[in-house]
């Protein structure tokens, strides 16, 4: 089974491999929401997860929102928390985990919805979808707060180990022993010793002024990790992969010119890149090869997107604000069809060759 997550570091099943089941296009089911999808959503064998915020008394409040894979219909929903919810929902063993931004993080059982422990950081919210690490010791969920990293026991929610930073704090990935850091106030990508939480090593942006000695940082929305690199957007319309071992820069893709500001966000599928991004004129959908960078095709796109890719067997589907669910070839890019859902602002996730968008008017979709 596909379990994908949305602003979460995507590792996904490889659009060049032969893939069991590609989606037709077709709407199984529209269900409604209690507040507005924010951020992304995560899928197990029965069930949907999307966070979603709603107002109360002009306030904003975090819900976690279960929704039947079947049918639609709403399974159960908690309040995880105040403010704006900047993450999407974690898979954690028999756990989801969600948080708001008011730095209160919630385990549920996925079944029923029940609290099986809570999380505060003193400082402020969460800002990453939780990192799962899995070691002899057992399941460590990586949090990214206002304040720095945090690592938690999966089973009891228990503090081990904190990695302070000055500020807002993104968890990227977790593998082979590094956690991949970045961190809002140095603008920088780091990696730590995931034990002990010794830095290894920490890379700067492009550089934009070299007279001022200023570069450019890097855009935590959505990365990607494999064994030989971290795949890290940027804001100066650049995605550079990062050797995770090194730290130095393998490789840097720049679009071709007025083609949008690449690097908003990305998705890995086997030996490929696939991005998507806007500025204030154009939105296109790319692929390049993971190994190199080189560009295999490019296609535009109506509207804003700020939604990561998603493969999806033999294909890459991409949420718009404006034209709904655009879904290419992932080998060709040619055009297979278009789902005229409402606008798109976040990531979509999938399992078994479906679909699951939220969009606007409080909406959750099933495209199979």
């Amino acid at each position: 089974m596909q379990v994908a997550l949305w602003t979460l570091p995507l590792v996904l099943a490889a659009a060049d491999a032969e893939a069991p089941h590609s989606p037709r296009g077709v709407v199984a089911w529209t269900a409604t929401l209690p507040g507005a999808p924010a951020r992304g959503c995560a899928t197990d064998e029965q069930r949907v997860f999307q966070g979603v915020m709603r107002p109360v008394n002009k306030r904003e409040h975090a819900l976690l929102v279960a929704v039947e894979r079947a049918t639609g219909r709403v399974a159960w929903q908690r309040e995880v928390g105040r403010g704006y919810p900047h993450a999407a929902p974690g898979l954690v063993g028999p756990l989801v985990v969600h948080g708001g931004f008011s730095g209160d993080v919630l385990a549920l059982d996925r079944a029923t919805g029940a609290e099986r422990w809570r999380f505060k950081n003193g400082e402020g919210g969460l800002l990453s979808t939780p990192q799962v690490e899995r070691s002899a010791q057992g399941e460590r969920v990586w949090l990214g707060f206002i304040g720095g990293a945090v690592a938690l026991d999966a089973a009891t929610g228990r503090e081990l180990l904190r990695i302070p930073l000055a500020a807002g704090t993104s968890v990227l990935g977790v593998r082979d022993g590094r956690v991949f850091v970045h961190g809002n106030a140095e603008n920088l990508v780091f990696a730590f010793d995931s034990a002990s939480g010794r830095e290894l090593w920490r890379v700067p942006g492009p550089v934009i002024d070299r007279e001022r000695r200023v570069s450019a940082g890097f855009q935590p929305e959505a990365v990607a990790v494999d064994e030989r690199s971290i795949y890290v957007p940027t804001n100066v319309a650049e995605t550079w992969a990062v050797d995770v071992a090194s730290g130095k820069k393998r490789w840097g893709y720049e679009p071709t010119p007025g083609g949008g500001s690449f690097g908003n966000s990305l998705a890995l599928g086997g030996a490929a890149l696939f991005l998507s991004a806007s500025n204030q004129n154009s939105s296109a959908v790319a692929r390049v090869d993971a190994a190199t960078g080189l560009l295999s095709w490019r296609r535009e796109l109506p509207g804003i997107v700020h939604a990561t890719p998603l493969v999806v067997g033999e294909v890459v589907a991409v949420p718009t604000g404006s034209a709904g669910l655009m879904v290419f070839g992932a080998r060709d890019g040619e055009p297979r069809f278009t789902v005229k859902t409402g606008a798109s602002w976040w990531d979509a996730c999938s399992a078994d060759g479906v679909i699951y968008v939220g969009h606007e008017r409080r909406k959750l979709s099933a495209v199979e």
